[in-house]
């Protein structure tokens, strides 16, 4: 599906900007230009994570052509969410929309213009993006995680619509998918039930020695046969 593979680029450059903002973000401080960069780039991250959100959900109405692509939908709102919750952990700093999935420390920890100080705040990034994935990955099962509060009502939203999505994606489109699949499967058995019946040959010649009642047998048959055939 061509929504599904362009999609699933989309989410990872969202992702990869996420991740250039805030590697540079502590480099631009005092810099008027940088800032201003930065924040149009925030905002068109906002822009395109609500976009993808709002094509998601446009896809459920999709009828889809295999599992295949259920299961790729599914991987995809993983990531996108991940993605959106990295974004969040990373500019809210005081944990004050969600908290329990930042692991990085305030900009006055590190030692920014050292490469072990950016090692260490790169790893930092890269373990809060994993902790964000696993809480996608869990609020797709509907696990839960006592060790990540959501605080504000609008995050609160955000993980409803992610929860919308699987359940759209597991009780709707799943079931949907292999009703539609049963029932073409039946069609094709009927009709090859159907095909055979009309190959059946029940008329042949008989042995000049058959008796009476057989040869009275086989003409009905043959009668009953063409009737058959004619109604198929």
């Amino acid at each position: 599906m061509n929504e599904l593979q362009s999609m699933y680029g989309k989410v990872f450059l969202l992702t990869g900007g996420v991740f250039i903002i805030g590697l540079a973000a502590p480099y631009a401080k005092g810099i008027f230009w940088a800032i201003i960069l930065l924040v149009l780039l925030a905002l068109a991250l906002i822009v395109n994570a609500l976009y993808l959100i709002n094509t998601a959900h446009k896809l459920l109405k999709f009828n889809f052509n295999s599992f295949q692509d259920i299961k790729f939908l599914f991987i995809i709102m993983a990531f996108l969410y991940s993605a959106v919750y990295f974004y969040i952990s990373v500019f809210d700093a005081e944990g004050s929309l969600i908290s329990g999935l930042r692991q990085i420390e305030y900009y006055s920890y590190y030692e920014f213009y050292s490469l072990d100080g950016f090692l260490e705040y790169f790893q930092d990034m890269l373990f809060t993006y994993l902790n964000s994935l696993y809480y996608s990955v869990v609020v797709m099962a509907t696990l839960g995680d006592s060790g990540v509060v959501v605080e504000h009502t609008v995050v609160r939203m955000l993980v409803a619509s992610q929860v919308l999505i699987l359940f759209s994606l597991t009780i709707f489109k799943i079931v949907e998918f292999y009703s539609e699949n049963s029932y073409l499967e039946t069609n094709r058995l009927e009709k090859n039930i159907l095909r055979n019946i009309k190959d059946i040959k029940l008329c042949y010649n008989l042995d000049a020695n058959s008796g009476f009642f057989e040869k009275v047998f086989f003409r009905l048959a043959c009668k009953a046969q063409e009737r058959r055939k004619r109604r198929i």
